[in-house]
């Protein structure tokens, strides 16, 4: 068992006792609650939808979603953020706020992917839809700027010391990336009282 502490840093002053509390579970205790979370609130869902119907008018089982983004880059990024908010927006038309988003088990994704099934997460965890102007004013922002000059004057020195720096002191350019994800998501939802990502 290896727990997610391997690859997060529990000092870090944006994680919620929450998250530092889950970040100490070994990952698979943790991945396992969370799906028989999710089976018990499908098993809930299907069994209130067909409450008071015969069991051959209504099927009572849930479907689980998984989805796999492929990489692009910052085309791959919108059009994933966008189709997956098209799609809960549809959904939700159709069957009820929160059809597709509660019968979402993970989402796999690679460079642009995996950055739109976050910004379609994190717009979830504010309670909307990714619209096409907040994914415009996201990806606006400059995301390279800081990434490389972060690897100029923080990396390429880094690399004569003879020494390491914590993370948190010099932060490396994974860190800085993540920082600019976060300062852009903001300034994209400016003026919202949104959750950061």
């Amino acid at each position: 068992n290896h727990a997610v502490t391997l690859i997060a840093d529990r000092d870090d002053p944006r994680l919620t006792d929450a998250d530092r509390e889950a970040l100490t579970a070994p990952l698979t205790d943790t991945f396992d609650g969370y799906l028989d979370a999710k089976l018990k609130a499908a098993i809930e869902a299907g069994a209130k939808r067909c409450e008071g119907q015969p069991r051959d008018a209504c099927d009572p089982r849930v479907p689980f979603v998984v989805v796999a983004a492929e990489g692009g880059g910052v085309r791959a990024a919108a059009w994933t953020a966008l189709v997956l908010s098209k799609i809960d927006e549809s959904a939700a038309a159709a069957y009820g706020e929160g059809a597709f988003a509660d019968r979402l088990v993970a989402i796999s994704g690679v460079s642009g992917g995996s950055l739109g099934g976050a910004l379609y997460v994190a717009s979830r965890a504010q309670g909307d839809g990714v619209s096409w102007t907040t994914t415009r004013k996201f990806f606006e922002s400059d995301l390279l700027t800081p990434m490389l000059a972060n690897m100029l004057f923080v990396d390429t020195p880094m690399r004569f010391l003879p020494f390491a720096l914590p993370n948190r002191i010099v932060p490396d350019r994974g860190a800085t990336f993540e920082r600019t994800l976060e300062h852009a998501w903001a300034e994209a939802v400016a003026g919202d009282e949104a959750r950061d990502p």
